[in-house]
């Protein structure tokens, strides 16, 4: 159970029937509740190990208080949208899914899977609907759905470490445990400062230059001589 039906739950006395919606006020407060109760304790399926008035901490992910619109959006047992996927920085984005072959794009939710071959540690990027797939063995039509890979993703968070979830595609003798795998959003990593100033002075030399020979045609333009041309110049001169 997610944090999420649990509340739902106890604001309709236990029903499972979503007949009262959760507002944000009603989320905050039943959030503190069972942080004062049970600080830390398995609650069917997540633990809630910090709250303040920013947000709260669920395991080791800290949240920001969702908004109503995110609760309307997310009250169907998922959490909040990037609560429990962390954003990391890439300077080379992974090109594709190993199994699936789709495409990452910055920005992309994908799950990072690392094992460890002789003394060397190895990592690959997944999908979330080729995870789905290779644990709970969901059918393609099914890994079309969002909400139904989402679920699945949110189901495998709350496992223990040493769950052993699938067999490594890319190594079937290596077995995958919860613990083998982190939820990440993927970002291209931004330039340093003085790389753009750089980047930026060669494209204005690069204007510049371009602004000279403008309207000069090609078979006028004074040309550098190249370095055979400048060595036959040097000789001749030395003669």
């Amino acid at each position: 159970m997610s944090l999420m039906k649990n509340i739902q739950n106890q604001l309709n006395d236990n029903d499972n029937k979503y007949d009262k919606k959760v507002t944000a006020k009603d989320f905050k407060e039943r959030t503190q509740f069972l942080y004062g109760n049970f600080p830390g304790e398995d609650l069917g399926g997540f633990k809630i190990t910090g709250v303040n008035n920013t947000g709260f901490r669920m395991g080791s992910y800290w949240i920001k208080w969702p908004t109503i619109s995110q609760l309307e959006r997310y009250r169907d047992g998922t959490q909040y949208r990037y609560g429990n996927w962390k954003e990391v920085e890439l300077k080379t984005l992974p090109n594709e899914d190993p199994v699936s072959y789709n495409n990452f794009r910055n920005g992309s939710k994908a799950v990072k899977v690392t094992w460890k071959a002789g003394n060397k540690h190895h990592n690959a990027y997944f999908t979330p609907s080729t995870i789905a797939g290779l644990v709970y063995g969901m059918s393609e039509n099914n890994r079309k759905s969002n909400t139904l890979v989402m679920k699945a993703m949110e189901d495998i968070r709350h496992k223990s470490a040493r769950v052993k979830l699938f067999k490594n595609p890319l190594v079937p003798k290596h077995k995958v445990r919860r613990g083998d795998i982190r939820f990440v959003i993927l970002k291209k990593k931004s330039p340093s400062p003085a790389t753009r100033r750089k980047l930026a002075a060669n494209a204005a030399n690069k204007r510049a230059a371009a602004s000279k020979t403008r309207g000069i045609p090609a078979s006028k333009r004074k040309r550098s001589p190249n370095k055979s041309s400048r060595r036959t110049v040097n000789e001749t001169s030395k003669k």
